[in-house]
């Protein structure tokens, strides 16, 4: 039989990005109407999906800035599903998010009101500074900012 299990590991400063963020909608266990893991797991998605089409339009910025070709619809489900696979295997493959939680609840640094600022400022910021780039080849490319 084959043993699926990942073996514990730490992503260190990923780690406690995700359990501030976690935090900010778990409180503790006292959520209400709300799904705590769905919705950072759809934040990280959308984290990851940022940080994915950066790289792949600075890909195609450096090879060529005039290029008037974007990614294919193809690469950007492609994309999609990486983003939904990375969040799916780092955070929720055997219930790891709990994990996370379970290390970090007693850590007074993650639960300041500075820090959440922080953190959510650049899941933000990573997640629409796809959006800049694409903006700023349009207005090279096209001489217009949409």
């Amino acid at each position: 039989m084959i043993d699926l299990r990942i073996p514990h590991y730490s992503l260190g400063k990923m780690d406690k990005l995700f359990f501030v963020i976690f935090n900010s909608y778990y409180k503790d266990n006292e959520f209400k109407n709300d799904n705590p893991p769905l919705t950072v797991g759809g934040l990280f998605t959308a984290m990851f999906f940022g940080i994915y089409m950066f790289f792949c339009y600075s890909y195609i910025i450096y090879q060529d800035v005039n290029a008037r070709q974007g990614p294919t619809d193809t690469l950007a489900y492609l994309m999609v599903i990486l983003s939904l696979a990375t969040t799916y295997f780092i955070f929720f493959w055997n219930k790891r998010y709990l994990t996370i939680y379970e290390k970090y609840k007693d850590d007074i640094a993650l639960r300041n009101k500075t820090t959440k600022f922080f953190c959510f400022f650049l899941v933000f910021f990573l997640i629409f500074s796809c959006l800049f780039l694409i903006a700023i080849r349009n207005k090279l490319v096209f001489g217009k900012w949409i």
